[in-house]
């Protein structure tokens, strides 16, 4: 299972490459037509996923890759439990609409759920519509919307944002306790990648190596000792003990049968 996941990220990842290609092409072709609307729309999300991807491209950086990691990790763990609370969305924001419909911002389904969005990080504007009510003096019809609106606060901004505070918490430390190992293995699949990937031989042969060799010693250049100091980091050499043991044995052995000639 875990591979199948792995491929279809890949191919999720080659398909959003395209489309920032393709896009990229609509804005540029053809070269001499004048700039539209739709041009500005294309070229404002080229920049935006440009820069997204150049960001996931960042997770193997040393220093600021680890917190990468954990925000897309904290962004997953969003969409996965987002696949709940967009049903408790979707039912306040028919319900505002149904309740709420002089207000402009609840006039039609689709502002209704917008504007439930905006509620979700905190933009009630209770006294807002509590001074249109009673501007309309529908003060006394009015016992289901701040039922609604109560209700809303102890589901959404209690319940549900502290739930997605302890998933971002619990991501962030198992991501932290992970950092190492999550680094060495996006390493390993970039080397499987060039390994595999379809390049002239001589390229190839040229990023990808089998094995690295560093030598340590005093004509050795900066960046190869200091690589060793980072790879050596935390090892502790340890002789063998096993063949002083036995000597010592064999020694204790010969002294007692002296003792025994003697």
């Amino acid at each position: 299972a875990k591979q199948y996941v792995s491929e279809i990220s890949e191919i999720g990842s080659s398909l959003f490459e395209l489309g920032i290609e393709v896009m990229a092409l609509m804005y540029c072709l053809p070269f001499d037509s004048p700039m539209t609307a739709l041009k500005v729309q294309i070229g404002a999300l080229i920049a935006f996923l440009s820069i997204v991807h150049f960001l996931t491209q960042l997770r193997r950086a040393y220093g600021i890759g680890i917190y990468l990691t954990m925000f897309i990790t904290i962004m997953k763990t969003i969409v996965r439990a987002s696949l709940v609370i967009i049903l408790f969305l979707i039912a306040f924001a028919v319900a505002f609409y149904m309740v709420l419909r002089p207000l402009p911002v609840f006039s039609n389904v689709g502002f209704a759920f917008i504007r439930v969005i905006t509620m979700m990080v905190g933009d009630i504007s209770f006294t807002e519509t509590f001074h249109f009510l009673h501007g309309d003096n529908q003060l006394h019809s009015t016992g289901l919307a701040l039922s609604v609106f109560i209700l809303f606060v102890i589901v959404i901004n209690i319940a549900f944002a502290n739930l997605l505070v302890g998933l971002a918490v619990g991501d962030i430390n198992e991501v932290r306790q992970n950092a190492d190992l999550s680094i060495i293995q996006m390493d390993l699949k970039l080397i499987t990648t060039f390994k595999t990937c379809y390049l002239p031989i001589k390229i190839r042969e040229y990023i990808y190596k089998p094995s690295l060799v560093i030598q340590n010693h005093s004509k050795a250049p900066l960046l190869a000792r200091f690589t060793w100091d980072k790879l050596t980091e935390g090892i502790k050499l340890q002789v063998s003990t096993t063949n002083t043991v036995e000597k010592s044995e064999t020694q204790n052995l010969q002294q007692e049968l002296q003792d025994q000639h003697l």
